[in-house]
């Protein structure tokens, strides 16, 4: 219901968003990554950054994960899209580029600016875990 609303005075590029849902459903991830970054100037900041984290996470699958830290670094909100931008970046930091200093950098700004995250607690022993 929510991206009925959000997307209520713009009905082509929620049809253009539903496409690349599906077209992520199928696997063809270049071709909903072209379609999305057509979307990414919706004033709605939900969907906005729903759809900016959902490019990053694409790379992230590509495996072009430089270019998914630089997108992921992109959105700075306050939406749950925006904690799981900082998570990426961070995962992909420690258990992929194994840059252990970037790591806790970020998750420890994550730790600052997400106090009453779910994930708080998560993040704080992975901190625990790097640190010995």
């Amino acid at each position: 219901i929510s991206l009925n609303l959000a997307f209520k005075k713009e009905p082509e590029k929620y049809h253009q968003f539903g496409i690349a849902q599906l077209l992520l459903q199928q696997n063809k991830r270049i071709e909903a990554l072209n379609l999305l970054k057509t979307l990414t100037e919706i004033e709605n900041p939900v969907i906005s950054e729903l759809i900016k984290y959902q490019i990053a996470y694409i790379y992230y699958l590509q495996k072009d994960y430089y270019i998914a830290l630089e997108h992921a670094q992109i959105l700075n909100g306050e939406t749950i899209y925006s904690e799981l931008a900082f998570i990426l970046q961070a995962e992909i930091s420690d258990y992929i580029l194994n840059d252990f200093i970037l790591a806790v950098d970020i998750y420890l700004e994550f730790l600052e600016r997400f106090p009453d995250s779910i994930y708080y607690d998560d993040i704080r022993m992975r901190l625990r875990k790097l640190a010995s």
